[in-house]
């Protein structure tokens, strides 16, 4: 069983996918791993404008990172998680030193 849940877990969820980094780590996924990324984060409208300028070459979803239930069902079918996003507490640190 392990086994046949492990096949049908092929995509690469990236968080914060369409962000400075993100975009470079997303568009060097998509070469290698065609239509398996799914490019997640809070603004679902950013997710899908950068989709657009890439003929929807992966999907697109939005996720809280805040929310177990929301992670949980985010990466149900997912084999890697790319985590590619700087925290508000990491903001705020950046700001102030």
């Amino acid at each position: 069983m392990k086994y046949i849940d492990s096949m049908l877990k092929d995509k690469i969820l990236v968080v914060g996918g369409y962000g400075q980094v993100g975009r470079y780590v997303t568009l060097e996924l998509i070469t290698t791993f065609p239509k398996k990324i799914i490019v997640a984060g809070r603004n679902l409208e950013k997710a899908n404008s950068f989709a657009r300028e890439y003929n929807n070459l992966f999907e697109t979803q939005k996720i809280d990172i805040y929310d177990l239930e929301n992670i949980t069902e985010a990466t149900k079918n997912v084999k890697v998680v790319v985590m590619l996003f700087i925290t508000e507490k990491q903001r705020l640190r950046e700001i102030l030193y």
